[in-house]
């Protein structure tokens, strides 16, 4: 019997455990959805299973929410990266389920779309979705510590408020450059602060991504 993956069942910002997904789902086990990425035969859905802290036994990848944007790293063998890269092109649906700690329920975040990516080697692809302030909701009442801070030409863009383009992988390669804050040490990713040196005002479109012009900052 053909899989069909239906999340009109599911509510925004509800919990649910992967025994719950499978018999809505119509799958006979849990184990058909038990890795991060779940891309269902016949059905042009992706669907990711994020969890922050993982088992010690797992592969550490670092993954988090930060200020409405979805940090994820892609497989290790990147098996799914082509199919995520091209998912918009494709007008596959991505779907989100959050969690911040192994054996915990996921909560259903719901559509979350790719703003960016940066290809590692021999490293896992590094992805940034944008997660709708509507959906994202509460999405620290998962025993998360709530974070102390509220290739494009063109940097700027006016949707219902102004978003930075670009700022996600500005931050992504910052992390890259320090890995820390550069006064306290603090390693923590979703609580630290991707700040320019040269105000992004003045900064022409380079300035603006580039890391040499930014420091890592734990929030006052």
């Amino acid at each position: 019997m053909a899989i069909r993956i239906n999340f009109n069942g599911l509510k925004i910002g509800g919990f649910y455990d992967r025994n719950f997904l499978t018999k809505l789902w119509g799958y006979q086990g849990r184990q058909a959805i038990s890795k991060g990425v779940v891309t269902p035969a016949n059905d042009n859905t992706i669907i990711l299973f994020v969890t922050k802290k993982k088992q010690k036994s797992s592969t550490q990848y670092v993954d988090y929410i930060n200020d409405n944007f979805l940090y994820w790293e892609g497989e290790e063998k990147g098996g799914n990266n082509n199919r995520i890269i091209n998912a918009t092109k494709n007008h596959d649906p991505i779907h989100l389920f959050y969690r911040f700690r192994h054996h915990a329920d996921f909560k259903y975040i719901g559509n979350i779309e790719l703003v960016s990516f940066i290809k590692k080697t021999n490293a896992p692809f590094k992805f940034i979705f944008q997660v709708s302030p509507e959906t994202n909701q509460n999405v620290y009442t998962l025993n998360e510590p709530l974070p102390l801070y509220g290739n494009n030409k063109e940097t700027e863009r006016e949707t219902m408020s102004l978003n930075r383009i670009g700022q996600g992988k500005f931050r992504v390669d910052l992390l890259d450059l320090w890995d820390s804050c550069a006064i306290t040490n603090v390693n923590v990713p979703e609580i630290l602060k991707a700040a320019h040196i040269k105000p992004w005002k003045e900064s022409n479109n380079f300035e603006r991504l580039d890391p040499y012009n930014g420091l890592v900052l734990t929030p006052p």
